[in-house]
């Protein structure tokens, strides 16, 4: 997901809404309320989003300030109410607007009652927006013509964006301070737009009376039926300067004529969607192909064309940002195009993409993001040197370049407003002839790379460092007293540098942390670090710090005042043999610590309890002693792996682990059967358990996912199939469920069966009178040895498709395992079931059947694919066939293989 879209999420309710619907349909039913939900269903989305969203951004402990505004006008020196409950009622109605919260506090002004502050918070609570539509209307009635244009965009395009971004894309920096200011916006710490929903849906509905509910006449346009019927039938009028086109919501593809944009004045156009790499749905008719001439924002994810259309590259001069990740193109344009206006280029993932745009006369470009154009084989050292306004630049991924030769140095620079603290920015240079770029605040790029600081010095395959946009004077009052005055220091939040591999014979020099005051996120990987620097405790802002992959044997005790360090990875540390006491850790992963034989200092054994950690990775640790007991240690764990382990039953300790959701088991070639697990657990994967021959799953028990692939001596698949299904359409709670286990034999249950990839699924006469519960699938699999196939969390999805199919995609991981399989034949096939129930309801009143088209994805890579679906099965679950799921001797009865 791109990260705008996560950012659009957390920054307004209705942006959470929309995307928590869609993920939610997609995973659980793939059905929206456009592809025929019922209206009960509907119902049911709307009112569970509300709840979560609610939940999530609702203002339970109401700010102080916003009750103290509510309550200055609302009582006036008066008593307040009887319970402050009732204040927090009202500022939660307003939803802490300060012009609603004024508007609500003259309402109840002079209502001395409880039962009349009662009846009139029922009075707002059922026609609320209408009252803050009045209070929004005066305020945006005010504003002159400039401020409501800045105002509109905001409200129908950029909530949530940059500012730098949206003003360089609007030119309107003073009327971006102009609405905070009337608090119309909030500007966050670090410089993004965040307007209230309650806003935004006003701003929206004045776009709407401005051309009488006319779509065509629109200034802006962004509810997707709308915009599909002005392009499919050509009724674009000039008046339409900006669409924003959610993919994710509509039902097809659509194709378009090229000639659509030639009516249409459009200045913004933003083709996109939550969901990144798939194939964009809006697509232009063969020969049809033409843009808009005036745009100034080209957004099109997945963009389907091979280039961009010929006559429209003769005319790029207004383009101030083109954003095509995921594109087909493979080209964008020949030469170098007049691009005065361009400030940023991102093209990640376009993996088609062999020729680097030709940016020569890109003189203001700001942002070029490359990250995973994996075809590109030239990189225009001279040009990108020459590009002098350049800040960030991604070029992480791009596997024809990984040899390119790149030098990274540093500079001091005196910092604004202080006489003696110096900045130390980063400088690149791709070869020694070249020009050093000296602007760049954000660099991520893979390469062979040598790195010369002053502190760090060494020969790498990547370095990433993005740095904090702070003013000087927030700068100074950050770093306040404990960084020296005659100090300089790097401004990154951010700093990764690995290795792609472990290289005994060149140990990265790392002196000391001073210098990095800002640090959030920190990544040293494989880079055979001998030691680590006493003075870490320097990187107080320290979050997540990763050391994988090096070769010192301790870590420095002074990592204990790390006080918000949360997140610790030591992957691969092989020397590692002991750890100080960091409690403040949530999240450790010690995967492959072979010499570890400890995991808190003895001294400390016996204060159980004292570790909030939540997650902790134990993969191939197999030298802890006393695992059991260590583990009482850690009583918060909600996520466990212990996979590799050499034991024959899990750890005794594990039943106490009341918060526990999920297990890792995988490997454990010794562990022959799984018992007493908490019943808090909702995951367990034990792939690849070739002596395991019994699980034991209480009735209490409410697994979601289970896999026990390539556990061919287990033979519980019928028990394990009808727990599975049953606990989904349990009385408890109707939720999705998936299970994988080796089996040659599709359960009679779903006797909607047949070879191949695809099935019928026929629909009782009865399901008019009866409750749809969801639907409930199984694919068998045959993959070939040496592979093997796993299926971690979120490797399936359903979506439906229309025209009565449902769309079941599977996407696990897919490894080769030679050790296992010495001496069998390479060509042998082994079978394995994967079952899941999804919760579904679809108005199935047109349709007489149901389709189930089941897809395996795998690498691109293999022209013959290892694995590949060969048999399914599929029933519409209703609540009064329950009592079949229960039955599992029902289950195996007509086996689809001979």
């Amino acid at each position: 997901m791109e990260r705008s879209s996560y950012r659009d999420c957390r920054n307004n309710r209705q942006g959470f809404k929309n995307l928590f619907c869609h993920t939610w349909l997609t995973f659980s039913s793939g059905v929206g309320v456009c592809c025929g939900v019922s209206e009960d269903e509907a119902a049911m989305i709307e009112d569970i989003v509300g709840r979560v969203s609610r939940q999530l951004f609702s203002m339970e402990t109401v700010d102080n300030d916003a009750i103290q505004v509510f309550k200055k006008v609302a009582f006036k020196g008066r008593e307040d109410p009887p319970s402050d409950e009732l204040s927090v009622r009202a500022c939660n109605l307003a939803q802490c607007l300060p012009a609603a919260l004024k508007a609500f506090g003259t309402f109840l002004y002079g209502m001395n009652s409880v039962e009349e502050w009662e009846k009139a918070l029922r009075r707002l609570e059922e026609v609320p927006h209408q009252r803050i539509m009045e209070i929004l209307r005066t305020s945006y009635t005010a504003l002159d013509r400039i401020h409501r244009v800045m105002f509109l965009h905001v409200a129908c395009l950029f909530n949530g964006d940059s500012v730098r971004r949206v003003t360089s894309l609007v030119d309107g920096e003073l009327e971006i301070k102009g609405l905070a200011e009337k608090s119309l916006i909030d500007i966050t710490t670090d410089g993004f737009i965040n307007m209230h929903s309650l806003v935004e849906q006003a701003g929206r509905e004045f776009v709407r009376e401005e051309s009488d509910s006319t779509p065509w006449r629109q200034r802006i346009l962004w509810e997707q039926e709308q915009i599909s019927s002005v392009l499919q039938n050509n009724t674009g009028t000039a008046t339409i300067q900006s669409l924003a086109l959610h993919m994710c919501e509509m039902p097809r593809v659509l194709y378009i004529e090229g000639r659509v944009f030639k009516t249409i004045d459009l200045r913004y156009l933003k083709v996109f969607q939550h969901l990144n790499d798939t194939e964009s749905k809006l697509q232009f008719l063969a020969g049809e192909d033409d843009l808009p001439k005036q745009l100034r924002l080209l957004h099109w994810d997945s963009y389907p064309l091979q280039t961009l259309p010929p006559s429209y590259c003769e005319k790029l001069h207004y383009l101030v940002e083109i954003n095509l990740r995921f594109s087909k193109i493979e080209r964008m344009w020949r030469g170098n195009p007049e691009l005065p206006m361009l400030r940023r280029l991102d093209m990640t993932c376009s993996r088609n993409l062999w020729d680097f745009p030709g940016l020569a006369k890109a003189n203001k470009l700001e942002e070029l993001l490359m990250e995973g154009s994996t075809s590109l084989k030239r990189l225009p050292r001279t040009t990108i040197s020459s590009l002098s306004c350049l800040q960030t630049l991604n070029l992480s991924h791009c596997d024809g370049l990984k040899h390119s030769r790149i030098f990274i140095f540093e500079k001091e620079v005196p910092l604004e407003n202080s006489s003696r603290r110096r900045r130390r920015q980063i400088l690149l240079q791709f070869s020694i002839d070249e020009k050093k770029i000296g602007s760049l605040a954000n660099l991520s790029i893979d390469g062979s790379i040598d790195i010369i600081l002053l502190h760090f010095k060494g020969h790498e395959d990547h370095i990433s460092c993005i740095s904090e946009q702070k003013t000087p004077e927030e700068m100074m009052r950050m770093l306040g007293e404990g960084v020296p005055c005659n100090s300089s220091f790097f401004e990154f939040k951010l700093l990764h540098i690995k290795r792609i591999s472990y290289n005994a014979y060149r140990p990265f020099e790392c002196d000391t942390f001073s210098g990095l005051p800002f640090l959030m996120e920190l990544k040293m990987i494989n880079l055979n670090i001998n030691k680590i620097p006493d003075d870490i405790d320097h990187l107080q802002s320290l979050e997540k710090l990763d050391l994988s992959g090096n070769d010192f044997k301790s870590l420095p005790k002074t990592m204990v005042k790390l006080s918000k360090l949360r997140s610790l990875r030591l992957c691969n540390c092989s020397n590692l043999e002991a750890l100080p006491e960091l409690t403040q850790l949530q999240t450790l992963n010690l995967s492959s610590c072979l010499n570890l034989t400890s995991l808190l200092e003895l001294s400390h054994d016996e204060r159980g309890g004292i570790y909030g950690l939540l997650e902790l990775g134990l993969d191939n640790c197999r030298n802890v002693q006393s695992l059991s007991d260590q583990l009482c240690n850690f009583p918060s764990l909600i996520h466990l792996d212990l996979s590799r382990h050499d034991f024959e039953t899990i750890p005794q300790s594990i039943r106490e682990l009341t918060s526990l959701a999920t297990i890792c088991l995988n490997n454990c070639k010794k562990l022959t059967s799984v018992e007493e697990l908490p019943l808090s657990l909702k995951h367990l994967y034990a792939h690849g358990c070739v002596s395991l021959d019994y699980v034991s799953l209480s009735w209490d028990n409410c697994i979601e996912h289970l896999d026990l692939s390539y556990c061919l001596r287990l033979k519980q698949g019928e028990f394990l199939f009808a727990r599975i299904l049953n606990d989904g359409v349990s009385s408890r709670a109707i939720t999705p469920r998936f299970a994988c286990l080796a089996g040659e034999e599709v359960p009679s249950y779903l006797d909607n069966q047949a070879q191949g990839t695809s099935t019928r699924i026929s629909l009782p006469l009865n399901r008019f009178t009866s409750k749809m519960l969801g639907l409930a699938a199984c694919v068998m699999i045959s993959c070939k040895t040496p592979f093997h196939l796993q299926f971690p969390e979120f490797t399936c999805s359903l979506s439906w498709e229309g025209e009565g199919a449902i769309r079941m995609n599977l996407k696990p991981n897919l490894y080769c395992c030679l050790s296992e399989h010495k001496g069998v034949s390479l060509s042998l096939s082994l079978h394995h079931l994967v079952v899941i129930f999804v919760p579904i309801r679809i108005n199935t009143d047109n349709f007489d059947e149901l389709r189930l088209e089941s897809h395996l994805q795998l690498p691109e890579e293999f022209q013959i694919p290892p694995a590949e679906i060969i048999a399914c099965g599929a029933r519409v679950v209703f609540s009064d066939r329950e009592d079949r799921l229960k039955n599992p001797q029902l289950w195996f009865s007509s086996p689809i293989i001979p």
